[in-house]
Parts: C-alpha cells; sequence; structure tokens
C-alpha cells in the first residue's frame, strides 16, 4: 500500500496513514464522476476551481505521506501550510462563486489573490475559532520559512543555553501522527468545499458528501483515542 518508510507499520502511525490513503481513493473516484458528469454538465468557474484544488490536494497528500511517514515531520508541514492555504481559498470562492474568476485569473507571482489574514477574518466570525486559525496558520508559516522563533519545530540545530544543539524529537510516531491528523482535517474541508460548489452547479455527488463525513467522523475518533493514549503515557511515566 505504501513505499518502504519508517513508521508505515508504527501500531500508532498506521491508523493515521490508512485514513489518509481512504482519503486519497475517494479524492480519485470524485475526480473521474466529477469529469464524467462534466460531460453533460458545463463547467462554470467555481467547479474549476474545484477540480483544480482537487488535483492539487491529491498531489499534496501523496507527497506529505512520503514525508511523514519517513519521520520528515517539519517538511511534510510544509506541506500543511499549502493545504491550508488552498482551504482557505476555496472555502472562500464557494462563499461567492464569482470569486472564482479573479482567483483564475490572477497572475502576481509575488502575491495571493487575498490577503490569509482577510480570508480568516471573512471565514471564521467566531473569535475563538478565528484565533485558533491565526495560530494555526502563523505556526506552519514558521516553519515554512525556517523562522528560528519556532524553535526546533521549525529548525532541527538550535541554540540551546548558549551551545548548538541538535533536536530531533519531531521525529517520532505522536508528531507523525499529528500531521497526519491535520492532514486529514484540512483535506477533509477542501473536498466538501468542492463537493458543495460542484452540487450546486448541477452535479449530483450526495454520495462523496455522505461518504466524506464518514471519514471525519472517523479521523476525529483516531485523534481523540490518541490524544486519550498520550495522556495514559503521560500519567504512567509520571507515577
Amino acid at each position: 500500500m505504501f513505499y518502504p518508510t519508517k513508521y508505515a507499520e508504527d501500531p500508532t502511525v498506521r491508523p493515521f496513514a490508512l485514513a489518509i490513503h481512504d482519503q486519497l481513493v475517494n479524492i480519485r473516484s470524485l475526480i473521474m464522476e466529477a469529469v464524467n458528469q462534466g460531460e453533460k454538465i458545463p463547467f462554470s468557474k467555481a467547479n474549476k476551481v474545484s477540480l483544480m484544488s482537487l488535483f492539487k490536494l491529491r498531489e499534496t497528500f501523496n507527497s506529505i505521506l512520503l514525508l511523514a511517514l519517513n519521520g520528515c515531520v517539519r517538511d511534510a508541514s510544509v506541506l500543511l501550510l499549502t493545504l491550508i492555504e488552498l482551504k482557505l481559498d476555496v472555502k472562500y470562492i464557494g462563499c461567492d462563486e464569482s470569486r472564482a474568476d479573479r482567483w483564475l485569473k490572477h497572475s502576481q507571482m509575488e502575491r495571493k489573490p487575498w490577503k490569509v489574514g482577510n480570508l480568516i477574518t471573512e471565514l471564521y466570525p467566531d473569535t475563538s475559532e478565528r484565533e485558533a486559525s491565526t495560530y494555526i496558520y502563523r505556526y506552519y508559516s514558521a516553519i515554512k520559512h525556517a523562522n528560528p522563533a519556532a524553535g526546533p519545530d521549525s529548525l532541527p540545530l538550535g541554540v540551546i543555553n548558549g551551545w548548538l544543539g541538535f533536536n530531533d524529537e519531531q521525529d517520532n510516531a505522536n508528531f507523525v501522527a499529528i500531521t497526519l491528523f491535520g492532514t486529514g482535517s484540512e483535506g477533509i474541508e477542501i473536498v466538501d468545499s468542492a463537493i458543495n460548489t460542484f452540487m450546486l452547479g448541477g452535479f449530483s455527488l450526495k454520495s462523496f458528501h455522505e461518504s466524506l463525513m464518514t471519514s471525519n467522523e472517523s479521523l476525529k475518533r483516531l485523534y481523540s483515542e490518541h490524544v486519550r493514549q498520550m495522556l495514559h503515557a503521560l500519567l504512567k511515566q509520571n507515577t
């Protein structure tokens, strides 16, 4: 199922990897079904954005799996930021499909069509959700840009008490599992936005949406169990 990797058979990581793999299978099927229905239903500009986002999601899922399952959590996190930004774009376009035209026509390499801060403000009116989304974005941005302020989450070699020190704490099953959980969560939101946009355009994809909701519940249960096991191990260590 997977390329030979360090954590593919790890009991903590494997359930999350399988969940991502299942999402990949569903994404491929969704793409095929959307393309098939597109032979009879005209693709709107918003539909084109949705299809492009699904292709990108499929590609990035594969890349994150390869990196994370080899313990390269920092580099996998860079791609996770890509999914976070893609999610914000497709959700924003989903709120007003006329925005798809601006997204498709965008030609400035040095900036995106919209500022991320503005997208977060509009998409998350609830203060707690907005603050959480802002923190997550800034955290992964720091990792992407090798910002020393993020400490070992950003750089494996840093200054500790005035001395250079190597930190490989991210190369462990718990960090890999959490990274895959984040990947799956962002992926679910991207697919959900894509499906909703397609269905507004007349596509019949209800079964895919139901499957997506099942995947979401399954992923949440995995994460809850993972957190429970981590807390149990921590308590056991301190007794």
